[in-house]
Parts: C-alpha cells; sequence; structure tokens
C-alpha cells in the first residue's frame, strides 16, 4: 500500500508539472526563432527589413484572429489535445524553415505558427486558472507566466549561441525539438471533459455573445496601453545608449529582464491576497514613471533605475490583470475574458511598435520615450470603472464583495469534486 500510496502521489506531480514544462518548451522554442528570422531573412532568403516586419505581423495577426473567435468554442475541445495539437503545429512550422528558400512559404510557416501560438497560450493560461484551488488562481497564473518569459529569454540565448557555432539549420533543428517536446509534455497534461462546457450553453448566452466580455473590457485597455513601456524599451533602449560610448544596452536589458522574473517570482505567491485594482495602479504608475525616467538621459544610473522601475512594474501587470478580468467574468465568459487580455498585449505590441517607431524617427527618442510614458500613465484613467466592474459583476455571479465566490468556469473545467483534486498541491509548488 505505501508502494502504491507513493506512486499514486508521484503520478499527481508528473501531471502537475506538465504544463509549466510544456509551456516553457514551447515558449523556447518561440524563443528561438525571434533571432533566428531577421538573420534567416537577411541570410539565406535575400529579404529587407520590410519582410522582417511583414513575418513578425504574420505571426501576431494570425494569433489575434484565431483566439479569440475560438475562445468561446475551444473550451469543448479536450486540453490536452488542444495543447498537444498546437505544440506540434509550432514544431511543424518551425521545422518547414529547414526547406524555404522564398517569402511566401516563410509567411506561410509563420502564420501557421501564429495559429498554433493563438491556441496554445489561451488553453495553457485557462487550465492554470480552472485548476488552482480557490484563492490561488492569480498565484498559478503567475506562476504560469514566469514559463512563458523563462522560455522568451533562454531560447534567443541558445539561438545565438547555436548559431554562431553551428549555423542557422542547426538553429530551426533545436527549436522544432523544442516544440517536439513541448508536445510530448502537453500530452501527459492533466484531461478535461470537453461536455463540461456544454452547460456553459444552457445560460442562454455564450453562443450569442461577443469576442470580449464587457467585464474584460476595461483590463484588456489597460494591456494595451501600459505594453507601450517594454515595446519601447526594449525595441530602442539599445540605439539610445549608443552615443554614450558604451557597446550596448545589455546591462539595462539584462536588468529588467531579471528583475521581472524576480518580481513576478516574489510577488506571485501574493497575488490572491491583494487588491488587483491597486496592483494594477501600481503596475502603471511604475510603468509610466520608468519611461519618463528614461526620457532625461542616457546615464547609467538613470538608465538602469528606470529598467528596475520597469521590471517592477510588468512583473504583476499581468496577473493582476488576468484576475481583473476573471473577478468580472461569469463563468460562461471566464475563457473569452483570459482570451481578450492575452490579445491585449499582441494588439499592444503591434500599435506601439509601429506608431512608437514613426514618432522615434520624426522627435527623437527622448520623446517617444516620453510618450511611451504619458500612454502608458493614460491607463490610469480605467481604474475607477475597473473598481466599480469587478465587485459589481462578481456579486451577479452570485459571489461576495471580493468576487470569488462564482463557481468555477465551465470550460475545459474537470467538473465535480475530482476537479479541484492536487490543486492545492499545485498551489504549494
Amino acid at each position: 500500500m505505501p508502494t502504491t500510496a507513493g506512486a499514486t502521489a508521484l503520478s499527481r506531480r508528473l501531471r502537475a508539472a506538465a504544463l509549466p514544462g510544456a509551456t516553457a518548451a514551447y515558449f523556447v522554442a518561440i524563443g528561438m526563432t525571434l533571432p533566428a528570422t531577421p538573420r534567416f531573412v537577411a541570410g539565406p532568403l535575400g529579404g529587407d527589413p520590410a519582410l522582417v516586419g511583414a513575418a513578425a505581423a504574420v505571426f501576431s495577426v494570425v494569433s489575434l484572429l484565431v483566439r479569440l473567435p475560438l475562445a468561446r468554442r475551444i473550451g469543448r475541445w479536450p486540453r490536452r489535445a488542444a495543447l498537444s495539437g498546437a505544440a506540434g503545429l509550432l514544431a511543424a512550422a518551425i521545422a518547414a524553415h529547414l526547406g524555404i528558400g522564398h517569402a511566401v512559404p516563410l509567411l506561410s510557416a509563420r502564420a501557421v505558427a501564429g495559429a498554433a501560438d493563438g491556441v496554445f497560450l489561451l488553453v495553457a493560461v485557462a487550465a492554470a486558472d480552472q485548476d488552482a484551488a480557490e484563492g490561488r488562481r492569480a498565484a498559478a497564473v503567475s506562476r504560469l507566466t514566469l514559463m512563458v518569459y523563462g522560455g522568451l529569454l533562454a531560447g534567443p540565448v541558445a539561438a545565438e549561441l547555436l548559431q554562431a557555432r553551428f549555423g542557422l539549420a542547426v538553429v530551426w533543428a533545436a527549436a522544432a525539438a523544442a516544440g517536439v517536446v513541448a508536445t510530448a509534455l502537453a500530452a501527459a497534461v492533466p484531461q478535461s471533459r470537453p461536455e463540461a462546457a456544454d452547460r456553459a450553453d444552457r445560460t442562454g448566452r455564450s453562443a450569442r455573445a461577443g469576442w470580449v466580455p464587457r467585464g474584460a473590457v476595461g483590463p484588456a485597455v489597460v494591456c494595451v496601453l501600459v505594453t507601450a513601456g517594454p515595446v519601447a524599451f526594449g525595441t530602442f533602449v539599445g540605439l539610445y545608449v549608443l552615443g554614450t560610448g558604451r557597446p550596448g544596452a545589455a546591462l539595462e536589458l539584462g536588468v529588467c529582464a531579471a528583475g521581472t522574473l524576480a518580481g513576478r517570482a516574489l510577488a506571485g505567491p501574493r497575488l490572491d491576497r491583494l487588491d488587483p485594482v491597486a496592483v494594477t495602479v501600481a503596475s502603471v504608475a511604475a510603468t509610466g514613471a520608468a519611461l519618463l525616467l528614461l526620457s532625461t538621459g542616457t546615464a547609467l544610473v538613470v538608465t538602469v533605475a528606470a529598467a528596475l522601475l520597469l521590471a517592477a512594474g510588468q512583473s504583476v501587470a499581468f496577473p493582476a490583470l488576468t484576475s481583473l478580468a476573471l473577478r468580472a467574468a461569469p463563468p460562461h465568459d471566464r475563457l473569452p475574458a483570459i482570451a481578450a487580455v492575452t490579445a491585449a498585449y499582441d494588439v499592444g505590441f503591434v500599435l506601439s511598435g509601429l506608431g512608437l517607431g514613426v514618432l522615434g524617427a520624426a522627435a527623437g527618442l527622448p520623446v517617444m520615450f516620453a510618450a511611451a510614458g504619458l500612454v502608458a500613465l493614460a491607463a490610469l484613467g480605467a481604474v475607477p470603472a475597473l473598481r466599480r466592474a469587478a465587485p459589481r459583476r462578481a456579486r451577479a455571479a452570485g459571489g461576495g464583495p471580493a468576487g470569488r465566490g462564482e463557481p468555477p468556469g465551465p470550460e475545459m473545467e474537470r467538473g465535480g469534486p475530482a476537479g479541484r483534486s492536487g490543486s492545492h498541491e499545485e498551489g504549494e509548488r
């Protein structure tokens, strides 16, 4: 009996590790394509920066077009099949680069990868939220996003090391292998009951509702605005410091990346005990202040301080805004609410990248950084509406003032008393 009990406990732990492991491997694969794609376009394909931009835009646009319309339908798909299918699709799209010699096949492969991303991230975040114990959902989402950020940080480093020593073909092969690992791990994720999502239809609203639930509009707007901060910093700080004699902004980027990961790891377990509106206000204020500070000069102390401020703001932004959207969502809107928040980040990155680039070229980088800070701070205008909306909709859904009394979302829930088995153990991890 002890042996059986120990094996059962080990099996539960392995299943609990499958989702974060698959997410980490998936985003390592995505991260490896970030530096490899521009090199591939400029080298083997002989393309120009316009083709690089088109490849990035195709990925983001297709991801959006897949994520929002499917949010109300994907809950009927078995979770394991959705995750492993998306990861397998990504692996195939990356492996296809080994035989690509023209722009059209490249854009097609990027579109397939974008479709996979639209499914994987949505289902992974929903699974983390739905499997967590009550009162630990924001912490669970925060832990999962550590895997996302960790993969996106580790992937480019691995790609650069492999490219320098072995060439681009090995980078594509390694990235595809990471996708295969994600596929295998996703196949071990605890299964969901697709028939449970049918109960959402009995509310009479799920099939007729729009893509973005009303309660998710505020958090999505804040996401779009506050994303101007990391886009401006990540894209332009390297150019900003060129005139200082420093070789680049590796220090600032490293401080920001490490600070974001450390802040999320430290704050994650406490997020469910904090007011998400207050956390959102702090995140927006820190992000805006970082960009305004950066606009004042290029001294090392200024740029590093701005990196730390930005890290403090971004470390809690996504978990807090996801928590707000979910608190405001009735059960049949939980998955579309997650889709809206994740899609808002994609929209913010695309719009900020285009707009800030034009402004920086026309008015200079200090003005561009100041404008990005003001755009981020404009999100504070949505805070009163966020504070009013979440408690009101939580009470309408049957919860208390804190909005945590609602039943678990029907989409992809595991159903019945067993549906939360092991969730406390996952929360501890």
